[in-house]
C-alpha cells in the first residue's frame, strides 16, 4: 500500500488513467470539522510505477481562497487533455455567488499546468445563496465531448421546482475526422498509410500527422473547427489529397480511395528509431538534386517512405535525403539514384537534446503587482538562476529536458517552491505569487543590539501567529542559550 497524502486530512479521492501509463488521483485536503478549510491537491504517476508525485493543489486559487473546496470529478480523453471538478462556497475573488456552485479545472498538457477555475453552472454568479450544486460526476467520449451532471436545488427561475435536480452540461468545442482508405479497383483496406491533415486558415492548428491502422482506418478527434487540407501518403498507392470543414461538436467522414502505385525505379526505406527499433511514423523525408528540392513525403505507419516520382535521368545521381521529426534530429543521407531502378536506403534517428526554457513573473498577493529582484532558483542546479526584472518577469533559457523544482525567493517575502517538467525543446511558463511575511518575521532578530529573551518571544510570536508567552529564560540564570532555545521550541511544538 501506498501513501499519498501527509499528515492532514485527506478525502473524496477521484482517480483516472489515460491507459498509456499516465495516472491522476485528485482529492480534497484538510481538516473538514470546522477548524481548517479544504482544499484540491492532485498527484500524479507516469510509466504505471504508481509512484505519485506533484502532491499539491493544481491552481494558486486554493492557496489564497477562504471556503472549503469538494473534489467531485475527474476525466481524461486520454490525449493529453484532463478535466476536474470540484464544488465550492468561494466567491473566487467575488465574482460568484455565495452559495455552492461546481468549478471546473482544464489541463492540455497532461496535467503539467492546469486553468484557473472555471464555473460549471451558468447560474453560478446570479443565483442565491441556497441554490446549492454539489456532487457533481463526469465522462467524455474522448472525441471532444465532455459531459457533467451534479445535483442542484436551483429552480432555474422556478421552471424545475425548489427540490433537488440532477442538471447536466456538455461542452464540444471541437470536431473530428473519421474516414478510410481503400484501394480504389479492389475495394480492399488499404493499411498504415500516414495522413498529414494541415489547417488552410493560419493560427487555427498546427499540422496533425495521423497513421491509418491495419484495417486502413484513421481518425482525428479534438480538431479546432475551421477548413483543412488532408494529404495521403503510401508505400504501396499513390499519393491523394482531399479538403474538408470541421464543425464544432461533429464528425466528418472521408473516405479515401487510391489507386496502387506502379513503382520501377526511385527510392524507399524503412525510418527507426535508433534507441529501441520501433517505426516513426510521419517522419518528413525531403528528396533534393544538387541543391534543388525535387520532391517530398512522409513515412506510413510502419515506418516506410517512397519515391516515385524522381525526375528520369540517363545517368546515376546522389540525392540527398533529409528526414525531419519533431524531437529527433534532423538527419542528412546521401543516396545514390540510377535510373530504371529502385534504390533501398533504409535509416534510424536519434532523439535530440533541445533546451527549452522558463519564463514567467512573480507578483504579490497583496497588491498583484510584479516584484523586482526576485530569485529564481531551479533547486539541485545552483547555477541556473536568475532575477525578476523591474516588472517582475523572469526568464531562464537554455534548460535541458527534465523535472525541476523551482524556488522563488525575494526579501520580505515567503518563498514558494513548484515543480514542472521541461519539455525537450519547449517553453513553459511557471508564475509565483507571493505573499508579504508579517511584521514579527522581517526584523532582525536581535532588535535592540542585545539578544534577550524579549527578542526571542517576538521572533516566536511573529513566526508563528502565537499569541501566548513562554518563559524564554527556561532556567532562570539571567541568560538566553541553546538550552533555553531548545526548551522554548519543544514547548511549541507540543501545543
Amino acid at each position: 500500500m501506498t501513501t499519498i497524502g501527509a499528515t492532514r486530512r485527506d478525502l473524496e479521492p477521484r482517480l483516472a488513467t489515460d491507459a498509456k501509463g499516465t495516472w491522476t488521483v485528485t482529492w480534497s485536503r484538510g481538516d473538514c470539522c470546522g477548524n481548517e478549510e479544504t482544499d484540491i491537491y492532485f498527484g500524479q504517476s507516469y510509466s504505471n510505477d504508481f509512484t505519485f508525485v506533484k502532491r499539491y493543489p493544481p491552481h494558486p486559487h486554493f492557496d489564497t481562497d477562504t471556503e472549503g473546496d469538494a473534489c467531485s470529478a475527474l476525466a481524461t480523453d486520454t490525449l493529453g487533455n484532463w478535466l476536474m471538478l470540484f464544488w465550492t462556497g468561494d466567491t473566487i475573488d467575488g465574482t460568484f455567488g455565495a452559495d455552492y456552485d461546481i468549478f471546473s479545472l482544464c489541463s492540455a498538457d497532461n496535467g503539467e499546468t492546469w486553468s484557473a477555475p472555471q464555473p460549471v453552472n451558468s447560474t453560478a454568479a446570479a443565483d442565491s445563496p441556497s441554490d446549492h450544486d454539489t456532487a457533481a460526476d463526469l465522462t467524455t467520449d474522448g472525441r471532444g465531448t465532455w459531459v457533467a451532471a451534479w445535483r442542484s436545488y436551483n429552480s432555474l427561475d422556478n421552471t424545475i421546482g425548489s427540490d433537488p435536480d440532477i442538471l447536466f452540461a456538455t461542452t464540444a468545442v471541437t470536431g473530428t475526422l473519421r474516414g478510410v482508405v481503400q484501394d480504389a479497383a479492389t475495394s480492399a483496406l488499404v493499411d498504415c498509410a500516414a495522413l498529414v491533415i494541415t489547417d488552410v486558415e493560419p493560427d487555427i492548428e498546427a499540422m496533425r500527422i495521423v497513421p491509418a491502422n491495419k484495417v486502413g482506418e484513421f481518425e482525428a478527434p479534438n480538431l479546432a473547427p475551421g477548413n483543412y487540407v488532408i494529404r495521403l501518403y503510401s508505400a504501396t498507392h499513390e499519393s491523394a489529397v482531399k479538403s474538408v470543414t470541421i464543425e464544432e461538436g461533429k464528425t466528418v467522414f472521408v473516405h479515401f480511395p487510391v489507386n496502387l502505385a506502379t513503382f520501377t525505379q526511385g527510392i524507399r526505406g524503412v525510418v527507426t528509431d535508433v534507441d529501441n527499433g520501433k517505426p516513426l511514423v510521419g517522419v518528413h523525408v525531403m528528396a533534393s538534386i544538387d541543391g534543388t528540392p525535387t520532391d517530398e513525403t512522409y513515412t506510413c505507419g510502419d515506418g516506410e517512405y517512397a519515391f516515385r516520382n524522381l525526375p528520369t535521368l540517363k545517368a546515376s545521381v546522389s540525392v540527398k535525403l533529409q528526414f525531419r521529426l519533431p524531437n529527433y534530429t534532423v538527419k542528412d543521407q546521401d543516396v545514390v539514384f540510377n535510373p530504371g531502378a529502385i534504390s533501398e536506403a533504409d535509416t534510424q534517428l536519434s532523439k535530440g537534446i533541445f533546451p527549452g526554457t522558463i519564463a514567467g513573473s512573480a507578483v504579490s498577493s497583496a497588491t498583484n503587482e510584479g516584484i523586482p529582484n526576485v530569485r529564481i532558483t531551479l533547486l539541485g542546479r545552483s547555477n541556473i538562476s536568475t532575477e525578476t526584472n523591474a516588472a517582475g518577469l523572469y526568464a531562464i533559457p537554455a534548460i535541458p529536458e527534465g523535472r525541476y523544482s523551482i524556488d522563488a525567493s525575494a526579501k520580505g517575502f515567503q518563498s514558494s517552491t513548484v515543480s514542472h517538467s521541461v519539455p525537450n525543446g519547449d517553453s513553459i511558463e511557471v508564475n509565483f505569487v507571493l505573499t508579504p511575511v508579517s511584521a514579527g518575521m522581517v526584523g532582525d532578530v536581535n532588535l535592540d543590539n542585545l539578544l534577550d529573551a524579549v527578542d526571542v518571544q517576538l521572533v516566536i510570536n511573529g513566526a508563528l501567529g502565537l499569541a501566548v508567552a513562554f518563559n524564554v529564560d527556561t532556567d532562570n540564570d539571567g541568560q538566553i542559550n541553546a538550552v533555553d532555545v531548545q526548551r522554548v521550541i519543544n514547548a511549541v511544538l507540543e501545543r
